[in-house]
């Protein structure tokens, strides 16, 4: 039987551009949100409001802990914010991808051997949040895993530092040179 409640899958598609159309070339399920994943869902849980904010740790791509606040959109008074960045640094998603077939685990914080990383946009549609990003490699590359991740501020000092929010271990893929690719990655909430 079936529980109820919300449900997150996410799903790789590969888009291989040529003659002006993208063709869809690889499509795979991914079941591996990382631990920074699972820890900015405490975010929406405890319902961070205008007036207080929320510290979590999360680990960046270097391996160190980082304490990221996040506070309501309305509270210009430091931190981070989820849905506003009003300093006008820019705090982007990148899809990364790399040559590592290393199986994915929760703890995973940086792809096992990333080749390339780009910044993402990120579209949502019903109830699907869908990140994609364009890849010209200068040199023939095996693509084994892809990833997400989302920069923030840390807490103390406000610098600004990247978290791998997803990694997944796909069928390989090669990026032939001065070919461009599209990779998506699509969460889908039910």
């Amino acid at each position: 039987m079936e529980r109820e409640g919300l449900k997150a899958q996410a799903e790789v598609l590969i888009y291989e551009h040529r003659k002006g159309r993208k063709v869809l070339i690889h499509r795979q399920k991914l079941n591996t949100f990382t631990m920074n994943f699972i820890h900015t869902m405490e975010f929406f849980l405890k319902g961070v409001s205008a007036d207080t904010g929320l510290v979590i740790g999360l680990t960046d791509l270097t391996g160190a802990s980082q304490n990221v606040q996040f506070q309501g959109p309305h509270d210009p008074s430091g931190g981070s914010y989820l849905a506003t960045e009003t300093t006008g640094k820019s705090l982007p998603v990148r899809i990364r991808i790399g040559s590592s077939d290393a199986p994915e685990s929760r703890d995973d914080y940086k792809l096992g051997d990333e080749k390339m990383a780009e910044s993402a946009t990120v579209i949502t549609a019903n109830s699907t949040v869908k990140a994609s990003a364009s890849f010209t490699p200068t040199e023939d590359i095996i693509v084994r895993e892809v990833g997400l991740s989302k920069s923030w501020r840390k807490f103390e000092t406000g610098d600004v530092y990247e978290f791998l929010l997803l990694r997944g271990v796909i069928s390989e893929r090669t990026f032939s040179a001065g070919t461009t690719y599209t990779v998506e990655i699509r969460i889908n909430f039910t």
